[in-house]
């Protein structure tokens, strides 16, 4: 009896675990991801195109986040704006649904509307502010400037651990450009600061992204603008470096962005718990592998030694998988100088920070689900073990963790900046391999504008394959 016992329960899990194995949601969208990661930017439109319930769905703010990074892709700006503002509105104006909230607990979190992850909002910023300037709209791209000061100082005020993702550096630095290049030399020194601030004092540590040098040449040449003497002799003592006033007024700022590779794609997995009866309607779920064991109150009744007697829990939480960049720096070369890129943002690392801050909540969230299965499960045994024993099957199926997330952002970005003269040039940028000790050159065409800062922003896809 025993054994039969045994092998009714060996069945079950394996049926749950092949069952349960659904598709990620990357998975469920290989093939618009493959086209992305391709740069065949076209023919993932086309799949976006042919999506009539996209603005509908649960995942609507993927699908206009994933249209406004194909339309910036394919230098449609003013369509990607259009995309990335009814985002920008989702992700301010989501209102918690009671129904799917409900549902979620008694199934799993896809029942829900995907909200956004904190660095995917501030994010899209980065996106519309560059289509701004791609359109000689610094008016708007200041804008979204503020709208990032705006959600910066909500994030202050969401999180007061130390070391939680609050801040964003590259935000700030971003701003001080923005604010530069519209000649508001004040505003820029104080961005400066702050994105300094927190290089120091967050980023470093956290994400391992130390302050760049161009950063620390900003900082002071702004100071030096706007008459702060004693901040330029602050910072250049503090960086050791001397301000050098610009001897050639007839050269115009440049400046160049990279982004390299693909943000972390979210995955599944999940731990199986075997029910163990106690005494005093005590029940423990165990999991041998992890070392796990679980106390759980739960009346029930003796069965027959049939299916009734099969309980089994699955609970399932979010991963991300790093998709690992084949380049890891890269220069700029031109008129015989060479400019090295520097990592100004990490998404790669702040997605595994998001997520790891708050890893207890899905946790409880995910015990919170077993709870109310397990409560229908043994009300349902008490009228009818079998049907019972279904239902907790049915729960291990439907058990679900949410694998959503916006995955058309780069793994990281860089910068460097230099000066050219006023009109057409071009440059080599060379990306570097550690994994295959070899560089690729790309050639690019530039054209630069007089009376301004000049943004150019060069994209690669390639990962490492393991």
């Amino acid at each position: 009896m025993f054994r039969n016992r045994l092998s009714l329960l060996t069945y079950a899990f394996c049926l749950v675990l092949l069952l349960a194995s659904c598709r990620s949601y990357y998975k469920k969208n290989i093939k618009f991801n493959e086209y992305y990661r391709n740069g065949e930017f076209e023919k993932a439109e086309q799949i976006l195109d042919k999506d009539k319930k996209g603005p509908t769905r649960n995942n609507k703010l993927i699908y206009f986040l994933n249209r406004g990074a194909i339309a910036h892709a394919l230098g449609k700006y003013t369509e990607s704006n259009n995309y990335f503002e009814q985002a920008y509105i989702l992700g301010e104006d989501y209102q918690k649904k009671i129904g799917s909230e409900a549902l979620a607990l008694l199934s799993n979190p896809l029942a829900t509307e995907y909200k956004g992850e904190d660095f995917e909002l501030l994010t899209l910023h980065y996106f519309k502010a560059l289509n701004f300037v791609f359109l000689n709209n610094y008016n708007d791209a200041l804008v979204e400037a503020r709208r990032i000061n705006v959600k910066l100082n909500a994030l202050s005020d969401k999180y007061s651990k130390n070391n939680h993702y609050k801040n964003d550096a590259f935000a700030h630095y971003l701003m001080g450009i923005l604010f530069e290049s519209s000649k508001e030399y004040n505003n820029a020194f104080i961005s400066y600061r702050n994105a300094y601030n927190c290089y120091n004092d967050e980023y470093s540590k956290l994400f391992s992204v130390a302050a760049p040098l161009n950063l620390k040449k900003d900082l002071i040449r702004t100071a030096q603008l706007t008459g702060f003497n004693d901040q330029v002799s602050l910072y250049e003592k503090e960086f050791n470096i001397k301000y050098e006033e610009p001897l050639n007024k007839a050269l115009y700022d440049v400046v160049f962005l990279w982004n390299n590779g693909l943000s972390p794609i979210k995955e599944e997995w999940s731990i199986n718990f075997v029910l163990v009866k106690g005494s005093d309607g005590m029940c423990t779920f165990v999991n041998e592998e992890y070392g796990m064991s679980f106390p759980f109150p739960m009346e029930s009744k003796e069965g027959n030694g049939g299916l009734g007697d099969l309980k089994m829990l699955r609970v399932a939480f979010p991963k991300y998988v790093e998709r690992i960049p084949l380049y890891n720096s890269g220069s700029v070369k031109i008129n015989n100088e060479t400019y090295e890129m520097e990592l100004v943002q990490n998404i790669n690392a702040i997605a595994f920070k998001s997520l790891e801050d708050r890893m207890l909540r899905e946790f409880s969230n995910a015990l919170m689900r077993l709870a109310l299965k397990k409560a229908a499960e043994m009300a349902l045994r008490t009228q009818n073990q079998d049907a019972g024993a279904a239902l907790g099957i049915l729960n291990a199926i439907t058990e679900k963790a949410d694998t959503r997330n916006w995955q058309t952002i780069p793994h990281s970005i860089y910068l460097t900046r230099f000066r050219l003269p006023e009109g057409k040039h071009t440059l080599s940028f060379v990306a570097k391999s550690p994994f295959t000790n070899s560089s690729r050159t790309y050639s690019i065409d530039i054209n630069v504008k007089p009376n301004r800062v000049n943004f150019f922003t060069f994209s690669t896809f390639d990962t490492k394959i393991n």
